[in-house]
């Protein structure tokens, strides 16, 4: 059975955000950043046919301007503050507790960050980036030094970009390993499906995926920035980011699930609206046997941005989200010499998939359909070429609110 946790805190998914505009006065946090940083955008951009000549806030990244590092954007951005440069300052003596400080310190026992009291009704407390970070002023853009194995993917590929100067990779350890490949595998067994792969951590898919959480901006890099030379097909993606940084990663990915599975309508998709149930249905693609995650802190004065994003070996496709997997009365009746529970364990074993191979759940062998099929088409080979020149769809269209969406509350 899916577990199901109550977690109060506030956690977005890839949402829509306010209306832009380049009057930097009506921009949120501008008295709190009054100076930007533009050291890393390229201007003119191009983002959804639209070319802008400045920071904006349009789009899903939330309610700070932002610009593109490439010319047509490709889900490469990053903040246009410059967040050294803040009004936040530190009383010079300050009492929490019983206790009192004269300087950042770690305020609690579980603190993870130092930080010190302010002035600052909107934002009480100050992350003392200078004892956390060495400022630098590297560049985003490092496609000049990066592998030549992945520029030669893509010239914008995201293992060419980053990390951003606030950022602090969390590893993930083997325990919470298990705990997201459990977390993930619970809600694939409920689904109750002809065959449904059992999902297995694959390090190369943690790797890019912890170079674009690395870059502490919320979008969804491209699939075809993020081919792997291990498995030169287009991946899956789903992203979380919380201001929360207490719960466990696992509880994070059982809200995102828990909160779209409701949404979800086999052979129709989402319902009410488009885009509410992606994250789910790109997690029980039956398929798929490799996921990899990776988990960022990043770190600003006033706030923490927490992101968890995991790659898929595989991508759901607009003509596929509806139908992830074949129901069944008989959970895994395809697999039945394979079936571990209501899953079906080949291992982590892939096929040549840009070959036109699929994984076979009865033998787990490699092999070719007689015809081609797409995934589509409700039958245990079926697959969507994975090189196809369709885009995979990524877990919300752009402009879409879900339910999870809150307001930020970074700046209250």
């Amino acid at each position: 059975m899916v577990r199901c946790y109550s977690i109060v805190l506030s956690i977005y998914l890839f949402c829509s955000s306010i209306y832009a505009s380049n009057d930097w006065s009506q921009f949120e946090a501008h008295d709190i950043y009054p100076v930007a940083d533009k050291s890393n955008c390229v201007f003119p951009f191009t983002y959804k046919d639209k070319v802008y000549n400045d920071c904006t806030t349009d789009g899903d990244n939330g309610n700070l301007p932002w610009c593109s590092l490439t010319s047509t954007y490709q889900g490469i951005g990053t903040y246009c503050y410059n967040f050294w440069n803040s009004t936040l300052q530190c009383l010079p003596k300050f009492t929490i507790n019983g206790k009192t400080y004269t300087q950042c310190d770690y305020l609690s026992k579980t603190a993870m960050y130092k930080q010190c009291k302010t002035n600052n009704s909107a934002a009480p407390y100050r992350y003392c980036i200078e004892d956390i970070f060495t400022k630098s002023g590297r560049s985003l853009n490092q496609v000049s030094s990066c592998d030549p194995a992945y520029k030669a993917l893509s010239p914008f590929h995201t293992m060419c970009y980053g990390p951003s100067n606030y950022a602090i990779p969390i590893p993930i350890t083997p325990t919470e390993k298990q705990e997201l490949l459990d977390m993930h595998n619970a809600y694939r067994a409920n689904t109750s499906a002809r065959y449904m792969f059992k999902l297995y951590w694959d390090d190369e898919l943690a790797k890019i995926a912890q170079n674009h959480s690395d870059m502490c901006f919320f979008d969804h890099d491209l699939a075809a920035n993020r081919y792997s030379t291990l498995y030169n097909w287009k991946n899956g993606q789903n992203m979380v980011m919380t201001n929360e940084i207490r719960s466990g990663l696992a509880d994070l990915l059982d809200m995102m699930f828990s909160s779209e599975i409701v949404n979800f309508v086999y052979g129709t998709g989402c319902a009410p609206d488009p885009g509410t149930c992606l994250h789910y249905t790109q997690g029980v693609l039956n398929n798929m046997t490799r996921v990899g995650c990776a988990h960022t802190h990043c770190v600003f004065p006033d706030r923490i941005e927490r992101y968890l994003t995991c790659n898929y070996i595989l991508s759901q496709y607009t003509n596929n989200y509806m139908i992830p997997y074949v129901p069944s009365k008989v959970p895994a009746v395809d697999c039945p010499s394979k079936a571990v529970g209501n899953l079906c364990d080949c291992g982590n074993k892939i096929c040549n998939y840009n070959n036109g191979e699929y994984l076979d759940p009865a033998t787990c062998d490699c092999k070719t359909p007689v015809t081609k099929r797409s995934i589509g088409e409700q039958d245990p080979n079926s697959i969507k070429h994975p090189n196809s020149n369709e885009e995979p769809f990524v877990t919300m269209p752009p402009g879409k609110k879900i339910g999870l969406h809150a307001p930020k509350n970074s700046f209250n």
